[in-house]
């Protein structure tokens, strides 16, 4: 398409004319009034858009790459898919737009106002947001890897699944903030405000926290996560939704202590005390619990595959909707042990499910296909709850058809 001119493009908007895909590559359109003008994948590639009013304009899959726009007054703009790679958008009012799925790669946001703005699966990486207002803005599963977020106001804004690796957010206020599940691996949070910030699943390996301020509870996960906690006293600690994964507790004393949803996967819990503790949803999957005490644990609902449970103490453990597909039970103790609607797909040689009718564990409706039950102690009333059998190796050593 011919390149517009600046008196054309100002002769457009008079007329109302619609602009959209229209050439305007480079030009200088500083200050101009483009009210809600309809630039629909127009390109503005390298256009100098300084102090420019573009409030409520529809720009969706705009081409801005490295244009200028300064102190420009864009609340509540369109620009879905907008590409803005390498813009200039110092002290830019964008408050209330909507940048989802937005292309912000190293743009430069410094000061400027994002309160309230839609930048959900945007693209902030290597951004410079130094000072920006981003209060109550929603930046769900965004990628801002390496971006700069250092004194820049965070305040209520949601983070849900958020990539913030390597992030500079020294001095940030991320107050009430939401980042379930945020990915902060290596990011710098010296100086910032974290104080009730919801943090359930968040990755804080490698992350720096020199003073941070940051509710107690996640300055203990922080600690467990990038320090270990081998041996540590945690009894009736609240690690509720904790991500832990890969975590080294070994031998630590974990008494009572609220695991319920946390993220255990890969974790080294060999010889822990998990006595009572609630692991009610809890992810454990490729965990080592050997020889760990879970007596009288809550594991409800579970995720334990490939989890080695040998010689584990698991009396008196509810395991109710529990996943044990190619856990390794091999001698655990499991008397007393709630199997309902579990499925267990595991080695269970020489597991011990009980030798009391009073205190055998209960395998209501579990899925024990391909099992092996050799040498476990388990009676034939036992094995009649199962919800399934088949290949099972029972436990006088024939396989079940």
């Amino acid at each position: 398409m011919e390149q517009l001119t600046r008196e054309a493009v100002a002769s457009a908007l008079s007329s109302f004319q619609n602009l959209s895909r229209a050439n305007m590559v480079g030009l200088d359109l500083s200050q101009i009034d483009f009210g809600r003008a309809n630039l629909f994948k127009a390109d503005l590639a390298g256009a100098d858009l300084s102090e420019a009013k573009l409030t409520r304009t529809e720009l969706p899959e705009a081409n801005m790459t490295g244009a200028k726009l300064l102190r420009a007054e864009m609340g509540e703009a369109y620009l879905y898919r907008a590409e803005l790679r390498d813009a200039c958008l110092t002290e830019a009012n964008l408050s209330g737009a909507d940048l989802s799925g937005a292309n912000l790669e190293r743009a430069n946001l410094e000061r400027a106002n994002l309160s309230g703005t839609d930048l959900v699966r945007g693209n902030l990486s290597g951004a410079l947001l130094q000072g920006a207002n981003l209060s109550q803005a929603n930046l769900n599963q965004a990628c801002a890897e390496g971006a700069q977020f250092n004194g820049a106001h965070l305040g209520e804004a949601k983070l849900v699944k958020t990539i913030l690796r390597d992030a500079d957010l020294r001095g940030a206020n991320l107050h009430g903030a939401d980042l379930s599940g945020a990915d902060l691996t290596g990011s710098n949070l010296e100086g910032a405000d974290l104080r009730d910030a919801k943090l359930d699943g968040v990755n804080l390996m490698g992350t720096r926290l020199a003073n941070t301020k940051i509710d107690e509870k996640w300055r203990i996960v922080w600690e467990v996560v990038n320090d270990g906690a081998a041996g540590r006293d945690l009894r009736v600690a609240d690690l509720k939704a904790a991500n832990l994964a890969t975590a080294d507790l070994a031998s630590a004393n974990l008494e009572s202590a609220d695991l319920s949803g946390a993220d255990l996967s890969g974790a080294n819990l060999v010889a822990a005390n998990l006595d009572k503790a609630d692991l009610s949803n809890a992810r454990l999957s490729r965990g080592n619990l050997q020889g760990a005490s879970l007596h009288g644990a809550k594991l409800h609902g579970c995720k334990l595959r490939e989890t080695s449970l040998v010689g584990a103490d698991l009396t008196e453990v509810d395991l109710t909707d529990a996943d044990l597909s190619w856990a390794d039970l091999n001698g655990a103790k499991l008397r007393g042990a709630k199997f309902y609607r579990v499925v267990l797909s595991p080695n269970l040689m020489y597991a011990n499910l009980g030798l009391s009718q009073q205190q055998e564990a209960i395998l209501g409706g579990a899925i024990l296909d391909s099992a092996d039950l050799e040498g476990a102690k388990v009676t034939d009333e036992q094995l009649a709850q199962a919800g399934s059998l088949s290949s099972a190796i029972i436990p006088n050593g024939s396989k079940n058809e």
